[in-house]
């Protein structure tokens, strides 16, 4: 089904903030062996990634899933994206961003100037951090050698992770009150698309990805809670760029 909506940029940010996107739960498993917050998850070759902030820190599993593997990088990780070329980690002790095999062993590396940089993804050759503070959160997007190309500021309080499909840039907020919680699209220049409020079964965002046709959430979990991952379906309702409101896309779903 393709749906096309020509609507004004005011309308569409009305929209967005009301919680136009339709998103519900296709299935759920508690991610195994975890006794952490998972803050990170990325989707790779059929298999998804988990960053949980104590160790082993890595946790691989299938959709259903069942425990593939999982190790220990030489560091505390928040953040994960992971391509044909291995890993992008965010590293919150030591606040470095880190390249790095899927086992684990670093390629390289570059220090990050932000105190609670998170999420990552990856756009060609750059990537894109999520990034909170006491006074506002920002999109920043950088080279894969750390240089700042550009930052936005967005509406999600406590971003933890995102994830880029190709267009669009996913971000879970995170405050602990479920109803505040929400899935935020924005495009590469920052504008508002679309969301979805309250965050769908979540009521701590932590990791989100986008598999292609389903986006992976993680409930962050902790002290005596298991994390627990949904996979979703998601509709977008309204799909015109506010900077653009002569471009109009069909979004088949």
């Amino acid at each position: 089904m393709s749906r096309i909506a020509i609507i004004t940029s005011a309308a569409l940010l009305a929209a967005a903030a009301a919680g136009a996107m339709n998103c519900s739960i296709v299935s759920s498993f508690q991610v195994p062996g975890v006794d952490s917050q998972v803050l990170g998850l990325d989707y790779y070759g059929g298999k998804l990634y988990f960053a949980a902030t104590m160790l082993p820190n890595v946790y691989i599993t299938d959709f259903t899933g069942s425990l593939l593997s999982s190790f220990t990088p030489p560091w505390n990780i928040c953040g994960i994206e992971v391509d044909s070329g291995g890993m992008w980690l965010v590293g919150y002790t030591p606040s470095y961003v880190y390249r790095a095999t899927t086992s684990g062993s670093i390629l390289s590396s570059f220090p990050h100037n932000y105190e609670s940089l998170c999420g990552v993804t990856s756009q060609g050759d750059s990537l894109w951090f999520t990034y909170n503070n006491a006074s506002f959160d920002e999109l920043v997007k950088t080279t894969t050698s750390g240089s700042v190309i550009a930052s936005y500021v967005i509406t999600p309080n406590i971003p933890k992770d995102l994830d880029f499909d190709g267009e669009y840039l996913w971000v879970p907020n995170g405050p602990l009150d479920h109803m505040t919680t929400g899935i935020y699209l924005y495009t590469t220049t920052g504008s508002l698309v679309d969301s979805v409020i309250p965050y769908p079964g979540v009521e701590r965002p932590g990791g989100l990805c986008w598999d292609g046709a389903y986006l992976w959430a993680v409930d962050v979990g902790g002290v005596n809670k298991q994390p627990c991952c949904y996979r979703m379906s998601c509709e977008i309702t309204y799909a015109v760029e506010p900077a653009s409101l002569g471009k109009v896309k069909a979004l088949f779903r």
